[in-house]
């Protein structure tokens, strides 16, 4: 933005409803000494103002004067473009325009040609070289050149743009052009100027990004240009050497010269606005007091940065309910999940499609008010398919029913059954607005019962504080199958596609426990998910009720997950470097046998062929291995996504601080997916180093230790181990942490010498680069402070 601002002295704003473009404003002198401003607009409209330029007794401009208006005439079509010439066969000067004696200016029509395509533009000059008179070529929207010979019609003259036109014209020729040069970028508008001096010519382009001008002789040229952002830029070559702000948006600037002022830039906005102004400075009156540096009170920033934190989190967890609860009331979706099951009519990757089953989903939109767009999005995690899962509704203003469907599309382990609705719509307001909606999906969509298994490796005991129920009634729909009945103590599960193990759920009445068991410890994930689910809604009814997980966290089988999917990704970058490596193998020899073609006595090519078909063998081979690898990385992701939700559902389980546990929740991200240029374990072990310094920190000097500030590539796969079972093991202690470091926006008030002493941890993202010595010496400060008032 500029410091400077145009100076305007003269004005005039159109009638209302009026448009104008780049080509509806024209300077021309019109056989006179000083320039007339000539506008067209798009409603047909045609006026000539002569400003008159004079001073009052102040030495001011006077304005804008009705007398400024030399004519104004109504014509029946839209005016797209205007210009001047000696267009009259009768005459040999410029003629636009009529003016008689007296007050009033008639414009009188020369001729008019009637034309046979719709036109874009027209260009006025001396075609094929003739003195004293000019001729029109009008160019059709279809690239059809049409030249005039003033009265009379000259000839056509098809474009490169128009060979393609449904028109069959065969009288016209084809433009055989003179030069070419490729800008490389849109064209926003082109000129010719011309060195009155010199005679010569300059092709001045202006691009989305750049300017050009094109000429074979190097010389000084001025351009004005108007930014976006209402900023006029005034070039010598290429030099910026002024720029001034605007006070309108312009689409046309021209310059013009008026009686006893010279060089008027004259702009003209696109609702018809004209302005002539001039560059010119204001002093201004504003000085810049002198700074106060003073130094900087470490405790009362750290004080007021924590206050100031507390309100911004507050403030921000407020907009989000009011903004959700004006969401919800502006449109409601209701989301129903239909528990029987049909054959699957979709296709999918699954080995035996013939047995896949499916289960309906209806969503009912009920919008408040009308709304032109709304998109309705149903997201389920993979394995799982969701069928249609994006639809869209157009000027929505009544009751909507979207049906869809769920399915398994491959054979694998499903992370977790819940099912997402979010509908994305436009308010009234003009404001974006998000509704979300969740569900859950049947289980026996994607588990079947099967007979239970006495000895596993891997076993989950459930505590709770009531009399267990039965398995009958919390799988009600699995009574009848395979030998399970209402006084079955156990039941055993397995996936519908015959992927992982058998899990079996055993129930011990006399200790009020569920134990879960299985040699896979992926396939309890979506169990323990259910078991938490079903108890809760069966003893909805008890406010004390509550399930617990009293055991250690499990270790080595997560660690196993992770291992598998760090050796398959990098087992699959390896292969990619391979296929890189061998393509530009293969591309150079296929340079050289070309090469070797275009000499007149080319040598033996066998060897370059033997050479070129077993680089050819060797990428098919490696693109084969390629393609095993990337299932089987899909694969170790499925599986350490439900280990993840293992551990994640494990953990909210325990007894620690609910904040810990959606901070611990939020670093084992389940949803396990590895970007081209970063890895699943590069974020992790960020993450996981962040914990161990902060909330799960194992002394002082742990929390005075320098931040992660970036993320590095794990290239050694016992580093994310090390920090991994470090977080797993300090997990349990994390209640006993809640007093150092409080994630609820709380406060700790002790009264010492009457001074508050306030503690708060800094969210996750505000100590990233915090590593200097000046940041550390601080913290230390309020560390020695925080003992003394202990003692």
């Amino acid at each position: 933005m500029s410091l400077f601002k145009t100076r305007t002295f003269w004005s005039v704003h159109c009638e209302e409803e009026e448009y104008f473009d780049q080509n509806s404003l024209l300077i021309t002198k019109l056989n006179s000494e000083s320039d007339y401003i000539v506008t067209g607009s798009q409603s047909g409209i045609l006026r000539i103002f002569k400003p008159s330029c004079e001073l009052n007794d102040n030495n001011n401009s006077t304005g804008y004067k009705v007398t400024d208006l030399s004519v104004e005439k109504i014509l029946n079509h839209p005016i797209l473009q205007v210009g001047y010439g000696r267009l009259v066969s009768s005459a040999t000067v410029e003629i636009i325009e009529c003016l008689r004696s007296g007050v009033q200016n008639i414009l009188q029509l020369a001729y008019e040609h009637k034309l046979r395509r719709s036109a874009y533009n027209f260009l006025v000059g001396p075609f094929g070289g003739t003195q004293n008179r000019d001729f029109i070529c009008v160019q059709s929207l279809d690239g059809l050149l049409t030249f005039f010979e003033q009265e009379s019609f000259s000839y056509k003259l098809l474009s490169e743009a128009g060979q393609n036109s449904l028109e069959n014209d065969d009288t016209g020729k084809k433009v055989n052009s003179d030069w070419k040069f490729n800008l490389g970028e849109a064209v926003m508008d082109i000129d010719v100027v011309e060195d009155p001096n010199s005679k010569e010519n300059y092709v001045m382009v202006l691009g989305e990004r750049n300017i050009f001008c094109i000429n074979d002789i190097d010389d000084r040229i001025m351009s004005l240009i108007v930014s976006e952002t209402n900023n006029l830029l005034i070039y010598q070559n290429t030099s910026l050497k002024w720029s001034a702000q605007l006070q309108i948006s312009p689409v046309s600037v021209k310059r013009a010269f008026f009686h006893n002022i010279s060089g008027v830039i004259v702009l003209l906005s696109e609702e018809g606005r004209v302005e002539c102004c001039y560059l010119g400075t204001e002093p201004s009156l504003f000085v810049a007091p002198p700074l106060t540096v003073q130094d900087l009170d470490f405790d009362k920033a750290g004080t007021e940065l924590i206050t100031l934190l507390r309100i911004i989190k507050n403030s921000y967890t407020n907009d989000i309910k009011v903004t959700n609860a004006s969401a919800e009331r502006e449109l409601t979706l209701n989301v129903s999940v239909s528990p029987h099951l049909e054959t699957c009519t979709f296709e999918s990757n699954i080995k035996n499609a013939i047995n896949n089953q499916m289960c309906s989903i209806s969503i009912d939109i009920l919008p408040q008010a009308l709304f032109e767009e709304v998109q309705i999005t149903v997201f389920a995690q993979h394995p799982l398919k969701i069928e249609p899962q994006l639809e869209f509704f157009n000027n929505l203003s009544e009751k909507t029913l979207m049906n869809c469907y769920a399915f398994m599309d491959e054979s694998g382990e499903v992370p977790s059954l819940n099912l997402q609705v979010v509908a994305s719509f436009i308010s009234n307001l003009g404001v974006p607005r998000c509704v979300t909606k969740y569900a859950m999906l049947p289980l026996n969509l994607v588990l079947e019962t099967c007979p239970p298994v006495k000895d596993s490796e891997c076993k989950v005991t459930l505590n709770i504080n009531q009399s267990p129920v039965g398995l009958s009634v919390l799988f009600p729909e699995y009574t009848g199958q395979n030998s399970f009945t209402a006084a079955s103590n156990a039941i055993g599960f397995r996936n519908v596609t015959e992927e992982g193990k058998v899990v079996t759920i055993l129930l011990a009445k006399s200790s009020e426990r569920y134990r879960l068991q299985s040699d896979s410890f992926a396939s309890l994930n979506l169990l323990i998910e259910q078991m938490v689910y079903r108890l809760k809604k069966h003893y909805s009814n008890k406010n004390d009720f509550s399930v617990t997980f009293n055991s250690p966290l499990p270790i080595n089988e997560p660690l196993q997950s992770i291992n598998k999917h760090f050796n398959a990704r990098q087992k699959f970058i390896s292969l990619q470097d391979q296929l890189a490596q061998m393509s530009s193998q293969f591309r150079l020899i296929q340079k050289r046998l070309i090469s070797k073609f275009k000499v007149k006595n080319p040598t033996p090519l066998s060897n370059l062929e033997l050479l070129l078909e077993d680089t050819y063998n060797e990428m098919m081979k490696i693109t084969e291995n390629l393609e095993k690898e990337m299932i089987n990385l899909f694969k170790s992701q499925n599986e350490l996504s439900c280990a993840l939700h293992v551990l994640v559902n494990l953990i909210k389980l325990m007894d620690c601080n609910s904040n810990v546990a959606e901070l611990i929740e939020s670093t084992f991200n389940s949803f396990v997916y590895d970007l081209d240029g970063q890895n699943w374990e590069d974020v992790t072990d960020a993450s996981l180093c962040y914990l161990l310094r902060t909330v799960l920190a194992k002394s002082e000097k742990d929390k005075l230790r320098a931040a992660h500030t970036s993320f590095d590539e794990v290239k050694d796969i016992s580093k994310i181990e090390k920090h991994f079972t470090q977080v797993l093991e300090r997990i349990p202690k994390g209640a006993l942490l809640e007093t150092h470091f409080p994630l609820d926006g709380g406060t700790h008030e002790e009264t010492d010498e009457n001074k508050e002493v306030v503690d708060e941890s800094v969210p996750i993202g505000s100590k990233i680069g915090e590593s200097s010595s000046r940041l550390l010496s601080a913290r230390r400060g309020l560390l020695r402070k925080r003992h003394k008032i202990d003692n």
